[in-house]
């Protein structure tokens, strides 16, 4: 057995143990090859480049919570000037995030019963205070709010653009150091750890 098949017959055994407590199983979606009943468990689909592995999830069953890197990552680059964070052929501007999943629909037409919703995932390795999660998280958790409750015929990115500003007037009086997409230069970038990025482009 290689590596891929020990990893894959953990993933079932892992399963196994869960649903035989009553549970259900959560798990990236390499978990779809690794032949794991869609009874047991629930994919995240995380591998934006891999669109087959959304369509081979749906197609095998399995009810989905989409949280694709780009553009549902928080630790990626939200703007053009900022330094701080990943990136893969781009970054994950508001816009993007807001117009989720309006590029890839066409992939689960007819599955739209087992897509649970959307997540998105902000990994900290570049985040050493509360000051840049605020930063990473704001306002983009704001667009992935619309972009998931808001029905695709309703969804107008200019009108959520006006909406916006009453909101970062709710998290200035949090005292929240949200990214202002209007301002760019008002609130700068902060710092993060002084450390390589390994991560930088995957």
């Amino acid at each position: 057995m290689n590596e891929t098949g020990l990893e894959q017959y953990f993933v079932r055994r892992v399963a196994d143990i869960i649903a035989a407590k009553g549970k259900t199983m959560i798990g990236w979606d390499e978990i779809v090859d690794a032949g794991v009943s869609p009874d047991k468990a629930v994919v995240m689909w995380w591998r934006h480049d891999r669109r087959y592995q959304l369509l081979k999830a749906l197609e095998s069953g399995y009810r989905v919570i989409m949280t694709p890197r780009r553009p549902m990552y928080g630790d990626f680059v939200q703007y053009s000037t900022h330094n701080v964070g990943r990136y893969w052929d781009g970054y994950n501007p508001i816009e993007d995030v807001f117009s989720f999943p309006r590029s890839i629909e066409h992939l689960f037409k007819g599955y739209e019963s087992q897509i649970m919703g959307m997540q998105y995932s902000l990994w900290t390795e570049r985040v050493a205070d509360v000051k840049r999660l605020d930063f990473m998280v704001f306002p983009r958790l704001i667009a992935l709010a619309e972009a998931a409750w808001t029905p695709a015929g309703r969804k107008d990115y200019s009108r959520f653009m006006r909406r916006l500003p009453f909101f970062l007037h709710w998290l200035d009086t949090k005292d929240i150091y949200y990214f202002d997409p209007f301002a760019p230069e008002r609130r700068p970038e902060p710092t993060a750890p002084e450390k390589e990025d390994v991560l930088q482009n995957g």
